[in-house]
C-alpha cells in the first residue's frame, strides 16, 4: 500500500512539472544584442582536494547579456554563468522562441533546449520609436557647417557698466 502511495505522488509530481512547462506562453522575438563580460581577475580561496594533493580551481563567472525584441517590448536579459555553462547559439536578426514568466524568461534554442535566464529590463517598444523619433529630429535641427550664418549685430548707444567693489575679508 504504501509503494502504491509514493508512486501515485511521483507520478503526480512528474504530471505537474510537464504541465507547468506546457503552460508557458511561448512567443517569438528577434535577437539584438549579446554580450559576455569576464572578469579580469579572479580572486578566491583555493581549497584542496581530500583526495589528491592538487589544488581545486575555481570555476571562473562570466556574466551573459542578451537583448531580444518582440512585437511589443524589448528585453534585457541576463545569465549569471560560469564557463563551463552551455552557451546560447545566438544569430543577431534572427527569431528566437521564448517564454516570459515573471522575472525569468525562457529561451529555445535550436535544438529545441530551454535555458532559464533573468529579465533585467522590459521597455514598450512605443518608447523605444519615441527616443529614435526625437534623436532624429534633434540632429536634423542642428545646423551644418556648410549652411551660411546669418549673423545680427545689436548696437546700443551706450553700454552699461556696473562697477565692482573688492572687499577684502582680511584686515
Amino acid at each position: 500500500m504504501t509503494t502504491r502511495t509514493l508512486l501515485a505522488a511521483v507520478i503526480c509530481a512528474v504530471m505537474g512539472v510537464a504541465a507547468a512547462a506546457a503552460e508557458r506562453e511561448w512567443q517569438t522575438g528577434t535577437w539584438r544584442e549579446t554580450n559576455i563580460e569576464r572578469p579580469k581577475v579572479l580572486f578566491s580561496v583555493q581549497s584542496r582536494d581530500p583526495n589528491s594533493s592538487l589544488p581545486r580551481t575555481a570555476a571562473a563567472r562570466e556574466i551573459r547579456t542578451f537583448v531580444i525584441d518582440t512585437s511589443t517590448h524589448r528585453l534585457e536579459l541576463r545569465q549569471d554563468a560560469t564557463v563551463d555553462t552551455p552557451r546560447i547559439d545566438v544569430l543577431l536578426g534572427q527569431p528566437v522562441v521564448i517564454a516570459i514568466d515573471k522575472k525569468t524568461v525562457y529561451v529555445k534554442d535550436g535544438d529545441g533546449k530551454e535555458h532559464k535566464l533573468s529579465l533585467r529590463k522590459r521597455t514598450p517598444l512605443e518608447h523605444n520609436a519615441l527616443v529614435a523619433q526625437l534623436r532624429r529630429l534633434k540632429s536634423a535641427s542642428r545646423i551644418s557647417s556648410s549652411t551660411p550664418k546669418i549673423a545680427t549685430i545689436a548696437i546700443t548707444a551706450r553700454p552699461t557698466v556696473t562697477p565692482f567693489r573688492f572687499f577684502s575679508t582680511h584686515r
